[in-house]
């Protein structure tokens, strides 16, 4: 139900991961990887995502599958953009983005369709510009934006009633 792996290198193991059917629990720490394979798509039931410290510079596009995924974590990566199924995530409810070391993040409206999402936190990453099209998450009521270089809110989320705590820093 659950791998936890700190400091180990997977690129060679991914392909044992597969059989892990009922795998709901994936952390992974200092484990090399710049990239999470198309199998990571297969993992039906996964609920809880973490990545810290991996050189990740993408997610490939079967990770728009993680149907059941609740929680994503990715922290002291080098992602510049989201795939294109990125907002088919629909049990999405808490994304937290921090210390991605790219030139830029750009979200464009891959955070438009996450309609569970709760909360996002969004720490140093250089993101220039507001993520589009959240105006219309009724769940979203948390959002925290720190270090992240936005000169601008988008006109539309200000029509959002349900933040009750937004942090801009």
């Amino acid at each position: 139900y659950k791998v936890k792996s700190h400091g180990e290198d997977l690129n060679k193991g991914f392909g044992k991961l597969k059989k892990l059917n009922q795998l709901y629990v994936f952390e992974l720490k200092n484990s090399s990887i710049d990239s999470f394979p198309e199998i990571i798509g297969s993992f039906k039931n996964l609920m809880y995502l973490y990545s810290a410290q991996n050189p990740l510079k993408k997610l490939p596009e079967s990770f728009g599958n993680l149907q059941s995924l609740k929680i994503l974590k990715l922290h002291y990566t080098s992602i510049d953009s989201f795939p294109n199924n990125f907002s088919s995530l629909n049990q999405l409810q808490t994304l937290e983005i921090q210390s991605n070391n790219s030139d830029t993040l750009f979200t464009k409206e891959s955070l438009k369709g996450l309609y569970s999402l709760k909360s996002l936190t969004i720490f140093k990453c250089n993101l220039k510009e507001f993520p589009k099209g959240m105006e219309k998450n009724n769940k979203l009521n948390n959002i925290i934006m720190v270090d992240c270089n936005i000169e601008k809110i988008d006109s539309g989320f200000c029509t959002n009633k349900v933040i009750s705590s937004l942090i801009l820093d």
